[in-house]
């Protein structure tokens, strides 16, 4: 029996749904890694010129991600390389 949790359908609105759309027919990564790949790429490219509110000086909306998963069955570079 698999423990794994599922990711939410809900969590794919707008841009995320639009994401996955497109690169989820051409690779076996599992949607969870298509997401926080999106996810990690988009904070990469706001950078840390943008600030959220927060803290003396703000807070640089830096996402770090770890995709976990057996190594060469999880498809974890997979997803990684289509955000990129």
């Amino acid at each position: 029996m698999d423990s794994t949790p599922i990711f939410p359908e809900t969590a794919f609105i707008g841009l995320f749904a639009d994401y996955r759309n497109l690169v989820a027919p051409t690779t076996e990564a599992p949607d969870s890694f298509h997401w926080a790949s999106l996810l990690a790429s988009l904070s990469a490219m706001v950078g840390r010129q943008t600030k959220l509110v927060g803290g003396h000086d703000g807070i640089a909306p830096i996402i770090h991600v770890a995709l976990l998963g057996r190594t060469g069955k999880a498809r974890k570079s997979t997803a990684m390389d289509a955000a990129l």
